[in-house]
């Protein structure tokens, strides 16, 4: 069998992300990660949150290697991967949570911006939606890490780039969503909190 994809970075963050998630999840609900890509973060809520049921998802689940990791994992409570790409209609299910890393600055601004509307069919009212990643603030980057970063997105995939957040927030509130935290995060990375009205 082949090695499991395998990323430093969620591997660090992971521990500090479900920390960060306690406020929000609660037993017997259920959330959605969208854009699970090796699988490791939502594996890990999973093992952190054993009461709450995880819905990984991601474009292509095989070869990012969350169907692989959610599978040898055997856990109860995390369920197999579902395939899911912004502007895809929603399932039957609603969550209680949504959770997504790391994805808006890999999105075109127009994917970015519909994230926000499009996620709304998969909540409820009072849904929690928590978007992890860098942001630049008023154009302006905050590390010469994101900078980088940024440069390798928009190498990397048409029209991607990290977001300002001041847009970020704008965006979330057109589409019904309340700002309700921003959280600073390790290697400068903000974890933002959102509640469906």
């Amino acid at each position: 069998m082949n090695a499991l994809p395998h990323s430093e970075a969620c591997e660090r963050n992971k521990g500090p992300i479900a920390d960060a998630l306690h406020s929000l999840v609660t037993e017997n609900t259920s959330v959605l990660e969208v854009g699970s890509g090796t699988g490791q973060h939502v594996q890990h809520f999973a093992q952190t949150f054993p009461e709450t049921t995880w819905q990984p998802s991601d474009i292509d689940p095989e070869n990012s290697g969350v169907s692989q990791r959610v599978a040898l994992s055997r856990l109860a409570n995390l369920r197999e991967p579902i395939r899911l790409r912004v502007g895809s209609p929603a399932s039957e299910s609603r969550y209680e949570g949504v959770f997504t890393a790391n994805t808006l600055h890999i999105m075109d601004e127009h994917s970015a911006r519909t994230f926000f509307s499009w996620i709304r069919d998969f909540g409820q009212p009072q849904s929690w939606l928590a978007v992890y990643g860098p942001f630049n603030d008023d154009g302006r980057f905050t590390s010469e890490g994101n900078r980088s970063l940024d440069s390798w997105a928009r190498a990397t995939f048409p029209g991607a780039g990290l977001r300002n957040i001041q847009s970020v927030l704008a965006w979330a509130q057109e589409a019904g969503w309340s700002d309700v935290g921003k959280r600073v995060m390790p290697a400068n990375n903000l974890l933002l909190t959102f509640r469906l009205e």
